[in-house]
């Protein structure tokens, strides 16, 4: 029997401390990653608390959806294949300089993360913690809403 991955992060909603959060959230976000089972889980996760959900393997997809559709916040993976997750925040700025942002890694060092976060970017490390994720976009499209 073969299981998609990223289906093991959906066991049970507790776990994630989400369950005040299953018919609030609103908001549309965009995840710009190149890893499919990455995609798979967030969306999912997502959708399923009540977020739209668009998503983009790298810059040219996701310039695509930000000319198209108001985006309240961008998930990005720093490292793209052949691409910098930092260029494609920086374009996105260009594009949509109200969305809110947040930068996903498998590693940073201190000086990424610090230098992110410098520039309002929350920097969140692989596999994410959807406890601590979830209310960040709460935080970020109520920030920006107000």
């Amino acid at each position: 029997m073969q299981t998609n991955p990223g289906i093991l992060l959906l066991i049970p909603y507790k776990t994630f401390g989400c369950n005040n959060l299953m018919t609030q959230a609103q908001g549309h976000i965009l995840i710009v990653d190149d890893e499919p089972a990455v995609v798979y889980t967030l969306r999912c996760i997502l959708e399923r608390v009540g977020y739209t959900v668009s998503s983009a393997e790298g810059m040219a997809q996701a310039e695509e959806i930000l000319r198209a559709v108001p985006i309240d916040v961008i998930l990005c993976d720093m490292g793209l294949k052949g691409e910098s997750g930092r260029d494609v925040l920086k374009r996105a700025t260009e594009i949509q300089p109200e969305a809110g942002q947040v930068m996903l890694t498998g590693y940073a060092s201190p000086e990424d993360i610090d230098s992110l976060e410098a520039k309002g970017i929350a920097v969140f490390i692989k596999p994410v913690e959807m406890g601590r994720l979830l209310p960040e976009l709460r935080r970020i499209i109520e920030q920006k809403a107000a």
